[in-house]
C-alpha cells in the first residue's frame, strides 16, 4: 500500500509498504482521511527527536473498521470509526491516578507507531470510537482536534452566559469557539492576525479582531466590561500570554493550550492580584473524545466549514509539507481511494 512516511529531518515521501496485520486486541482500519496539524509539521521539520525514520505519519485519523478483534471494540465490519491515537503505559504514577492522557511516557500513533496516512492502519481495539451515523467521511477526521477543544472547554469550566476570549483563530481556536458556544457561552471573542481566518470566524458567529492592528485589551473591555470570564491562549504568540491575563476578569480563568519551545512571559503578579485560575490543557481524555464524537452527530456544529483542502496522499509531500503557505483552516490527506 502507498503510505506517507517520515524519511528524516525535513523530508517525507511516498513509499510502498506492506499492509499491516492486526494482532490480538487490535483492529484493522481502512483509513478515509487524516487531518494535518502543527505537530505533523514539527515532526517533518525534525523537531521530534524520538521519531524514527520510516514511520507512517498521521494521528488525526478516521475510517472504517474492517478486520481484527472487532468484537473487543464492540464493532461490526464496516462501522465508521475515529481513532483515539494516544498511547499510554498504564503503569506510571500519572496513569495509575487515572490520567492516562498525560502519561509520563505518552506516545501517539503517527509518531511512535505507524499512523493513518495510508490506506490501512492497525490500532488497539480500545482506541476506537464508533462515529454517529451520517457523519460525512471528510469531516470524521476532525474528531481528534474536536476532542482537544472539548477537553479545553471542560478544563476551563466554561459556564452558561460566559464571555470567552480566544487568542489564535486557527483550527483549534475555531473549534474552541464552536464548543464554547455549545456549552452556553454568550459570546466568543477571537484575536487572529489572518484576515481570511477572521472572515470565516465571523461567518461562524464569532466576534473577531486583528491583534496586530488593534489594542486587544481596549477592544475586549468595550465588549466585556470588567473582563472576559475565560480566556484561551492557543496561538503560542509571545504577547498573548500577558494579554490573556490582562483581559480576563478577577477570579476568571486563563487556559494555556499552545505548545511552544520559547519561554512564555506569563504575568504571575496579575494572576495573583486578580486571583485568577491558570490552567494547562494537553490533548484530551477518552471520555472527552467520546463526547466529541457524540457532538459530531448533532446539529449546530458546522465542521464542514473548517475543511479548507483535501489532498490525495501521493501529493502530500509537495502540497502539504512543501514551502507553500499554511491553509485557511484544516487540511486533510485523503488516504487510499477517499476524496
Amino acid at each position: 500500500m502507498e503510505a506517507l512516511v517520515y524519511a528524516g529531518p525535513g523530508a517525507v515521501e511516498i513509499r510502498d509498504v506492506p499492509e499491516p496485520e492486526p494482532g490480538p486486541g487490535e483492529v484493522l482500519v481502512e483509513v478515509g482521511h487524516v487531518g494535518v496539524c502543527g505537530t505533523d509539521h514539527l515532526l517533518v521539520r525534525g523537531g521530534l527527536a524520538r521519531v524514527r525514520p520510516g514511520v507512517v505519519i498521521g494521528h488525526e485519523m478516521a475510517g472504517r473498521a474492517v478486520g481484527g478483534d472487532l468484537g473487543r471494540a464492540g464493532l461490526r465490519p464496516g462501522d465508521p470509526v475515529a481513532v483515539e491515537p494516544l498511547i499510554s503505559c498504564g503503569t506510571c504514577r500519572t496513569c495509575r491516578r487515572g490520567h492516562r492522557h498525560i502519561c509520563e511516557a505518552l506516545g501517539l500513533y503517527g509518531i511512535d507507531r505507524d499512523g493513518g496516512a495510508a490506506s490501512h492502519v492497525v490500532v488497539a481495539a480500545d482506541r476506537l470510537h464508533r462515529l454517529p451515523d451520517g457523519v460525512p467521511p471528510r469531516v470524521a477526521a476532525l474528531a481528534e482536534p474536536l476532542s482537544v477543544a472539548v477537553h479545553m472547554v471542560s478544563r476551563a469550566g466554561v459556564a452558561v452566559g460566559d464571555v470567552v476570549m480566544v487568542f489564535g483563530g486557527g483550527p483549534i481556536g475555531a473549534l474552541l469557539g464552536l464548543v464554547a458556544r455549545l456549552s452556553g457561552a454568550s459570546a466568543v471573542l477571537v484575536a487572529e492576525p489572518r484576515a481570511d481566518r477572521r472572515e470565516l470566524l465571523a461567518e461562524l458567529g464569532m466576534t473577531v479582531t486583528d491583534p496586530l492592528g488593534a489594542d486587544v485589551a481596549s477592544w475586549c473591555e468595550s465588549r466585556a466590561p470588567g473582563g472576559v470570564d475565560v480566556s484561551f491562549e492557543v496561538s503560542g504568540a509571545d504577547s498573548s500570554y500577558a494579554a490573556a491575563a490582562e483581559v480576563t476578569r478577577p477570579r476568571g480563568t486563563v487556559l494555556v493550550g499552545a505548545l511552544t519551545d520559547r519561554p512564555a512571559r506569563v504575568p504571575m503578579s496579575q494572576v495573583m492580584l486578580k486571583e485568577q485560575t491558570l490552567v494547562g490543557s494537553r490533548v484530551y481524555t477518552g471520555d472527552h473524545m467520546a463526547r466529541a464524537v457524540n457532538l459530531m452527530g448533532t446539529a449546530g456544529l458546522p465542521l464542514e466549514a473548517l475543511v479548507s483542502d483535501v489532498v490525495p496522499v501521493r501529493e502530500a509531500p509537495g502540497r502539504v509539507f512543501g514551502d507553500g503557505p499554511a491553509g485557511l483552516m484544516k487540511t486533510l490527506i485523503a488516504a487510499g481511494d477517499a476524496s
